[in-house]
């Protein structure tokens, strides 16, 4: 990321995986990184989607089921992976 003649380049990210790691980092990157803008989350998970709904949908962060869903998500440049670390390679 460099800067341009309008301001310093933000990045657009989505989170891989809303267990407890993924939680913290998706908080982390959508109050505290402020060249960064969280696009999206996903998590197979209900218990991960009953927390998004609380904690990342009311900042417009929309939230998926499957990576394959989210990786269509307009705009994304970079992922943070937060899934288990089992599935990471995956």
């Amino acid at each position: 990321m460099t800067a341009s003649k309008s301001g310093p380049r933000r990045l657009a990210i989505g989170v891989v995986g809303l267990g407890r790691i993924g939680r913290q980092h998706a908080l982390i990157a959508l109050h505290h990184v402020p060249r960064t803008d969280l696009l999206c989350a996903c998590s197979p998970m209900d218990a991960d989607h009953d927390w998004a709904e609380q904690n990342l949908v009311p900042y417009g962060v929309k939230i998926y089921r499957s990576l394959d869903e989210m990786l269509a998500h307009p705009g994304i440049k970079a992922l943070l992976v937060a899934s288990a670390t089992k599935v990471h390679y995956e």
